[in-house]
């Protein structure tokens, strides 16, 4: 993993926040 001034880091967690909205929205839609 190459991290360049913790950008990459910073990405993932970016990403990893629109999944988890993403599924609170899918499940808000099912509920």
């Amino acid at each position: 993993v190459v991290v360049v001034n913790g950008r990459l880091v910073e990405n993932l967690h970016v990403e990893e926040a629109n999944r988890q909205l993403a599924l609170a929205q899918a499940i808000a839609g099912l509920a």
